[in-house]
């Protein structure tokens, strides 16, 4: 649970600098810029989900976790006309690599490791 974690608050502090970044240049609201408004939110709900072991948010960070995964393979297709630099490309790799590690982590909640670490019994029904 700890490397979760500690991976949720880089990604919310690159994505707070991304926004910061568009604030500073002047970008409007944008179809990227409410993209990373809500998985800046959306990971900030899913950290304080796990760092509070709120069971309550259990199914929903579940849900979550697919949501931000679309979100951002909205963005790499949206992206994908302007692959003309080395920083688009980097920004490619790294929102593929998001996609699979919101998609691993959604796997990792629902083994019986990920909910004993939320403070589930590890043989309980997946319903609650």
């Amino acid at each position: 649970m700890s490397f979760v974690t500690r991976t949720n608050w880089v990604i919310i502090l690159f994505t707070s600098l991304a926004i910061l970044g568009y604030w500073q240049l002047g970008i409007g609201p944008n179809h990227l810029v409410w993209m990373d408004l809500v998985t800046f939110g959306g990971v900030i709900a899913l950290q304080a989900a796990l760092l509070f072991k709120l069971r309550s948010l259990y199914g929903f960070s579940l849900v979550l976790l697919y949501t931000l995964a679309l979100i951002q393979g909205l963005k790499i297709m949206l992206s994908l006309g302007s692959l003309d630099s080395l920083l688009a490309v980097v920004s490619l790799i790294i929102h593929i690599f998001l996609i699979f590690y919101f998609i691993g982590v959604r796997g990792y909640l629902r083994s019986n490791r990920g909910r004993v670490a939320m403070g589930f019994s590890p043989d309980a029904d997946s319903s609650q």
